[in-house]
């Protein structure tokens, strides 16, 4: 049943954003059970772009119910304003409303046209820039989880360059026995949504 909701929550076609060249891949940790990575991706009217990824730490049903609970959140809290600081923030404030017991971690971006982006990190693995060169991780204050007490500051990040990509990861992805084989530096340079020769997405 948690693989069941795991599966039916990622969004369907993150890719199909105008204006932006989006791409994801997902699948189910296969050395464990079912966590609670989530991640989503929303065009703004004003043709900004959001993008978060987050974590529940834990496996099963429980993990998967939070995770769908913390997604919905974000969608809903940046329907009212986008902003970083406010959304996260606000993430914060279900954390002394609700009993949530799972640490739970989230990076959310607004991106503009323009490539300029802010970022807020809380407790996640920081986001990787992917160019023309080699590929490296933002540099970002020590992060904290989600929880009660103040927002994390938004960390201004700007895409400058052509063929600049942003790549957000789960903290799996970071884990020693597994990053150098799946998405480590040397190989996102060559991941499929690297694309070199676009504009920044």
């Amino acid at each position: 049943r948690a693989l069941e909701v795991q599966n039916a929550l990622p969004p369907d076609a993150l890719g199909d954003r105008p204006g932006w060249q989006t791409c994801a891949h997902y699948r189910p940790d296969g050395y464990a059970d079912v966590c609670g990575d989530f991640f989503d991706s929303v065009l703004l009217s004003d043709g900004r772009l959001v993008v978060f990824i987050g974590d529940v730490m834990g496996h099963g049903i429980k993990a998967a119910a939070t995770m769908a609970q913390i997604r919905a959140s974000i969608r809903a809290f940046l329907t009212v304003d986008p902003d970083p600081a406010v959304v996260v923030g606000k993430l914060d404030g279900l954390f002394e409303q609700l009993p949530i017991a799972a640490l739970v971690t989230v990076i959310y971006a607004v991106i503009e046209p323009n490539g300029h982006a802010r970022i807020a990190n809380a407790g996640h693995c920081p986001p990787m820039l992917i160019g023309t060169g080699p590929a490296g991780y933002l540099d970002f204050p020590p992060p904290r989880p989600l929880g009660p007490g103040s927002a994390p500051p938004p960390i201004p990040v700007g895409l400058d360059n052509p063929g600049e990509s942003l790549f957000l990861h789960p903290p799996c992805l970071s884990a020693p026995r597994r990053v150098s084989y799946l998405f480590g530096p040397a190989r996102l340079v060559h991941h499929p949504c690297h694309h070199p020769a676009t504009p920044p997405a």
